[in-house]
């Protein structure tokens, strides 16, 4: 994968969603234990490819409140943007 990042000089990497990972992968998204290492990898690739960030789409739990799955998601995170759907009247 980093051989392929760098060859194609991608700026930034954009997982969308995260979820569609976890499940390909095998990785429960409700477990820190599996959630941190995953996204520690994208880190370390992205690093390594020269990449200058990484940008993570993740959906919240059924309120809204908080990400949905581990709290690995939010203690990663260098920033987080919450955007939501505005209801129609």
């Amino acid at each position: 994968m980093v051989e392929q990042l760098r060859k194609d000089r991608i700026d930034v990497i954009v997982v969308d969603p995260i979820s569609a990972v976890t499940a390909a992968c095998g990785i429960d998204e409700n477990g820190n234990a599996e959630v941190r290492p995953l996204l520690d990898r994208f880190d370390a690739a992205a690093r390594e490819a020269g990449c200058r960030g990484i940008v993570i789409v993740h959906h919240t739990g059924h309120d809204g409140s908080r990400f949905r799955g581990a709290s690995a998601f939010g203690d990663w995170a260098t920033a987080v943007d919450a955007t939501t759907r505005r209801r129609q009247a």
